[in-house]
């Protein structure tokens, strides 16, 4: 009697995990294949400078699709693409909408390209032309561009350096990733060196900067030298 019992209840917990799993998949194929769960809206948020609009067109959403069925992927890449746009994100948000989040680049420097004035990010890619904000400083290396050495110790510099330099600073140059050139605004000129060290070299710069000079030498931030 106790081994039917048992049986019984086996076959009850077997006959209810299948019907779990029939209407589990009924569930995934009825929001795969039906406008039951489809696309009704798509949120755009992070953006100041791109539309939302713009980003819309470019993850080309299909609407009333499936969510299922959209290529968030797809979408993704193709935001991705508009140049102002440094990283995004797209999701489904059931039951009807797709989620946008973007975050946009933001200028550290800009550079005198062969069109004209561009903006370019911490990593030194080159996002947007036209005339940078004011106090923006100028960026000069060989080959300006994400992933050149110089640039990129020349823009880590930069962005490493506290308000009280950062601010005073018209033109950073390197010709090679380890000869960084600060010009300031009122025309003395710092050399850096490599991006190594920059917090000790910045707080040794501050120091020195109200000593009389043209030229100061941080790179070896324990003997600086003023001419």
């Amino acid at each position: 009697m106790a081994r039917r019992t048992t049986r019984i209840r086996g076959v009850r917990l077997l006959l209810g995990t299948v019907v779990t799993v029939v209407v589990v998949v009924g569930l995934i194929l009825a929001a795969y294949f039906t406008p039951l769960m489809s696309v009704k809206k798509v949120t755009v948020s992070g953006n100041s400078v791109v539309s939302a609009d713009e980003i819309r067109a470019a993850a080309a959403v299909p609407a009333n699709k499936p969510l299922l069925q959209v290529d968030t992927g797809a979408s993704a890449r193709r935001v991705a693409a508009i140049p102002r746009i440094s990283s995004v994100r797209v999701k489904r948000s059931y039951p009807s909408t797709i989620a946008i989040t973007v975050v946009e680049r933001t200028s550290v420097a800009y550079i005198d390209g062969s069109g004209g004035k561009q903006l370019v990010d911490r990593s030194g890619y080159p996002y947007a032309q036209g005339d940078p904000p004011p106090g923006l400083p100028k960026l000069v290396t060989p080959n300006p561009g994400a992933g050149d050495p110089a640039t990129t110790a020349a823009l880590s510099v930069l962005t490493q350096l506290p308000a009280v330099i950062a601010d005073q600073v018209s033109e950073v140059d390197a010709d090679t990733s380890a000869s960084v050139v600060l010009i300031l605004k009122d025309k003395r000129r710092v050399d850096w060196g490599s991006d190594d060290e920059s917090a000790a070299k910045a707080q040794t710069l501050i120091a020195l900067l109200t000593q009389p000079g043209n030229e100061y030498n941080v790179m070896s931030p324990n003997n600086p030298t003023v001419k």
